[in-house]
């Protein structure tokens, strides 16, 4: 054998596997538009949907940060809107009364994530069921739900306290939801 070759030491061996396994994970094609520039471009497609199908979008600052305050009163609500405004970022609080907006919407809500920061939520005058309002249990900070002029009956406000209260992805200090119906 040459006297040059000596053999890894176990250290080596993981220290070499684990710069692979960095190097493979960061290895995506470089295209010349950095993550936050990615970022600021979903943000303002966000906004320019909001522009072109007539709602509203403000930033707000609250104690953990800024965030969104969306108001989509009285619009036609299509899954392309919930994906644009996903791009957004924190939405906080979101008003669709009046709107269209369906069970299956609230299930695209919680699906892309919209949901995760929101915590006041207005469906009042929508054609929302008690099924929709089982889309939004799990939802961690979601503490105001305006529902007046739904079809969300007592039972479904109940089973959804109930789920809600018993879910371990909700902090207990977020587990009391107000429905008003």
């Amino acid at each position: 054998m040459p006297g040059w070759f000596c053999r890894p030491t176990r250290r080596a061996v993981v220290f070499g596997i684990a710069l692979a396994l960095t190097v493979g994970a960061c290895s995506k094609p470089y295209d010349g538009v950095s993550d936050a520039d990615r970022e600021l471009q979903a943000k303002q497609a966000a906004l320019d949907a909001a522009a072109q199908q007539g709602f509203k979008m403000t930033e707000k600052t609250y104690p953990l940060g800024k965030a969104w305050v969306v108001d989509m009163k009285g619009a036609t609500v299509t899954d392309d809107t919930l994906r644009k405004l996903k791009g957004a970022g924190h939405v906080a609080e979101l008003d669709l009364s009046r709107s269209t907006v369906t069970d299956a919407h609230l299930a695209l809500i919680r699906e892309l994530g919209i949901g995760t920061t929101l915590f006041r939520l207005d469906l009042s005058h929508t054609g929302v069921t008690d099924a929709g309002l089982g889309h939004l249990e799990g939802l961690p900070f979601l503490v105001n739900i305006n529902a007046s002029g739904t079809a969300i009956t007592a039972a479904g406000v109940d089973h959804y306290k109930s789920a809600r209260a018993n879910n371990p992805q909700v902090n207990a200090q977020f587990r009391n939801a107000t429905i008003t119906r």
